[in-house]
């Protein structure tokens, strides 16, 4: 967790990202199979949909997360390429 967190210091990311980010990074495989969803997000966050979106976009977009699938069945997931711990 703590390479990973290293990896990405310098990009700016909210309370929400950050908490949700740090769910899976600790979470059981089992716990988010196949990866978080926006509809995850929103129950993690008590955030909006529309919050949800945007929430996700950053670490997409930086490849902090992985997006697999699109529109509702978009699902999101740590990208571990280089990350060893």
């Amino acid at each position: 967790m703590a390479e990973f967190w290293e990896r990405y210091a310098e990009i700016n990311i909210n309370d929400r990202q950050r908490k949700v980010l740090n769910k899976l990074l600790v979470a059981d495989p089992d716990d988010f199979e196949g990866g978080i969803s926006n509809k995850k997000h929103i129950s993690m966050t008590n955030a909006s949909s529309a919050t949800a979106t945007r929430d996700l976009k950053t670490p997409v977009e930086t490849r902090m997360l992985v997006q697999s699938g699109g529109g509702r069945k978009a699902r999101y997931g740590i990208d571990w390429v280089g990350i060893t711990s």
